[in-house]
């Protein structure tokens, strides 16, 4: 008989979720044990408020039991507050719609770890460059003339990728609240640069409103996700040829909510989207291009208005705990999973979906190994 060597991670996390649905009471009384036998780090991060200011022990304790719970519910439970569609069209939900089904602090999981070994090879792209390329990130959460609700938690996700893809080497940009001309603009700007060349990969995020086939600008009109996506093929962008292209759309796709199908399951465990350069041949016009999108055609795409999307979320906390040692692929396949495992408190979901465009190799990140190629010496005669 096999047993299944759980996580240790996981199995704190699995505790502390189960901790949350005993309700307050259990909660606070949990706080109180760990403070009690000086576990304060831990009590402070379940029970931040209570030890903004001095106060005697006996104080503590009774702060602890008599504080309430939804004051801190937000910082303690970062997955809380209340989740929005990022939708085409103004959209409310009650305030009362949250979510208190992960302890996970996104804050905390954005720290890189460094790869022990550089995956290279003939079948993998190169990716040792120091910057490895541009990291785009297009942030609208404002709109001329409030003609789209603003975005709440935007701005908290884009402070977090930043993060996260400059510990990978990449020189991040960040273009916000543009119009469909700026936005157009930049693109054209980014995909002639001639730093392409020393470079190894591009990037490009775009977090908005959006509908079926389309992104909103700031200004309202609406941009093709293939628009955007042409200006960086091999015509347009050739000092990207055989270089990987990941695009990120975080952005509804059309109003359709996903309840979800329901199942009964035996094990139900409850939840809570390298050539160096290039010659004279012909290639295709679209080639070596990995795009996804934060949820599938025709459905919303949720954002949580304190810390972000479900999807950024979930794609920085993979990218912190796997770039160092697993392919692009898994990397997706994992954030696809935490994606999938978030409900709404009215049971709602959320699917991501990623395709491929003349891809050819395996992509590895590398953190860690970084190569300055315009710092090359000429060698002593």
């Amino acid at each position: 008989m096999l047993t299944k060597i759980e996580d240790p991670i996981e199995r704190k996390r699995r505790f502390l979720n189960d901790l949350c649905r005993r309700g307050p009471e259990a909660y606070n009384l949990f706080s109180e044990v760990l403070y009690g036998v000086d576990q304060v780090p831990a009590a402070r991060i379940l029970r931040p408020s209570i030890f903004t200011g001095t106060f005697s022990k006996q104080q503590v304790m009774e702060n602890i039991t008599s504080s309430p719970l939804t004051e801190v519910a937000a910082e303690v439970f970062p997955s809380g507050g209340v989740d929005s569609g990022d939708h085409s069209v103004p959209y409310v939900r009650s305030p009362t719609s949250t979510i208190v089904c992960s302890i996970e602090n996104p804050d905390l999981l954005t720290s890189v770890k460094k790869c022990k070994k550089e995956m290279k090879g003939a079948n993998i792209y190169r990716m040792r460059a120091d910057p490895r390329g541009y990291c785009l990130i297009f942030n609208t959460f404002k709109y001329l003339n409030d003609c789209y609700p603003q975005r709440a938690g935007s701005e908290a996700e884009t402070k977090r990728m930043t993060d996260v893809f400059t510990q990978l080497h990449f020189n991040v940009e960040v273009r916000e609240n543009q119009t469909k001309d700026e936005m157009e603009a930049a693109l054209k700007d980014f995909s002639k640069r001639f730093e392409l060349s020393k470079h190894d990969a591009f990037i490009l995020m775009v977090l908005s409103h959006g509908h079926s086939g389309y992104v909103v600008a700031a200004d309202g009109v609406s941009l093709h996700f293939n628009d955007i996506i042409k200006r960086f093929n091999n015509e347009n962008s050739p000092h990207l040829i055989n270089k990987p292209k990941l695009f990120f759309f975080n952005c509804c796709r059309g109003d359709t909510h996903d309840l979800g199908p329901k199942f009964v399951l035996d094990d139900f465990e409850d939840a809570v989207s390298d050539a160096r350069s290039f010659d004279t041949r012909s290639v295709p016009l679209n080639g070596d291009m990995m795009i996804c999108y934060s949820t599938i055609d025709g459905y919303v795409s949720w954002r949580n208005e304190n810390t972000g999307s479900w999807f950024g979320t979930a794609l920085c906390q993979s990218l912190a705990k796997q770039s160092h040692s697993y392919e692009l692929h898994a990397i997706l396949t994992t954030t696809s999973h935490l994606v999938n495992n978030k409900s709404t408190s009215d049971g709602e979901k959320q699917v991501m979906e990623h395709s491929y465009r003349g891809w050819k190799k395996l992509f590895y990140f590398n953190p860690g190994i970084a190569e300055n190629r315009e710092s090359t010496s000429s060698p002593i005669c």
